[in-house]
């Protein structure tokens, strides 16, 4: 399984960006993302086990408890975007 940490993005920049993908992709066609998966990644952590999903998710609750500027990291697995962290 492919792993990585990321910080979903508002929908209303998700719409912003949509719409400028929809104008560049007139100009530059290919495979663009849906707007649904936007997000920043802020690690790429490469292929996990599945097994080490429940760790990971407690040292990540663990590294921002009691911070709420942290409150929106997400984990965000493969292309269905399944949080793992709130």
């Amino acid at each position: 399984m492919r792993f990585f940490i990321g910080i979903a993005l508002p929908e209303k920049v998700r719409n912003t960006l949509a719409d400028d993908a929809e104008k560049l992709q007139k100009a530059i066609p290919g495979r663009y993302a849906p707007k649904s998966n936007y997000h920043i990644t802020l690690v790429f952590i490469g292929e996990i086990n599945q097994n080490s999903i429940p760790g990971i998710k407690r040292a990540m609750e663990t590294a921002v408890e009691g911070q709420n500027r942290y409150r929106d990291i997400k984990a965000l697995v493969g292309a269905g975007l399944r949080v793992l962290c709130q």
